[in-house]
């Protein structure tokens, strides 16, 4: 699967939110470390009820009786009050609270090497800052020679 990613930055409004040199908002990036595309049928009972993992990414607006991807009481679910139907009440978001669902996963593929032991499987996503800085803040050379060097002054090591 190519590798893909989001990047959450603030609304253009100028003045409002913070921006880099370069007049660039900041931001966060999401990297997936993994992603997951649904075996399951979308008109299944199980696809039904887990509707939310049709996208990788879901936006809403910020409601904190909206807790549940998948809604509240999933196993027992008929597929709605879930994420997919926070997105079909079409709120506005901008200059807004959000909440961004990011939908990761994974599919075990039995090996024979899993047998006896299972190894260990992991998923995720990084959440990165992005355009915070100005320049690369690691790259901080003092603009004077380093009198403590044995390469400055007069005598130097590596003189024959």
């Amino acid at each position: 699967m190519t590798p893909f990613s989001w990047k959450k930055e603030p609304p253009q409004n100028p003045g409002r939110f913070k921006t880099n040199h370069t007049g660039k908002p900041v931001g966060y990036k999401i990297m997936p470390e993994s992603t997951l595309t649904s075996y399951l049928k979308p008109d299944s009972p199980s696809g039904i009820r887990s509707n939310f993992m049709e996208n990788h990414l879901w936006v809403t607006k910020y409601d904190p009786e909206e807790r549940y991807p998948a809604g509240e009481y999933m196993n027992h679910s008929d597929g709605s009050g879930g994420v997919a139907d926070f997105v079909k009440q079409n709120r506005p978001i901008e200059n807004a609270d959000i909440v961004l669902w990011h939908v990761f996963g994974l599919h075990h593929q039995p090996r024979i090497e899993d047998f006896p032991v299972q190894p260990c499987i992991t998923t995720g996503f990084k959440l990165m800052p992005t355009g915070f800085f100005d320049q690369n803040p690691c790259i901080d050379i003092a603009p004077n020679v380093n009198k403590a060097s044995k390469l400055a002054g007069t005598s130097s090591c590596c003189s024959s």
